[in-house]
């Protein structure tokens, strides 16, 4: 009888045990970062200059791929 008490407290422990593990997991899931991540830009623009030229290739790149679709 003893054993058998023995045995179902070390069976109730662990049940108990993994369904406080699985609550902790889903808090730890669906919280909430405390600060928010950077978003820094990409390609920082620090010049007109360089402003000028990337426009200037992206508007030779549209042009090339208008002709393209235009011919089809």
């Amino acid at each position: 009888m003893e054993k058998r008490k023995k045995i179902i407290a070390a069976i109730s422990a662990a049940i108990y045990m993994y369904l406080e593990q699985e609550a902790l997991g889903l808090q730890t899931m669906y919280q909430v970062p405390q600060q928010p991540a950077q978003v820094l830009p990409s390609l920082p623009i620090t010049s007109p200059w360089s402003l000028a030229g990337r426009m200037s290739l992206m508007e030779g790149r549209f042009n090339w791929q208008y002709r393209l679709c235009k011919s089809s």
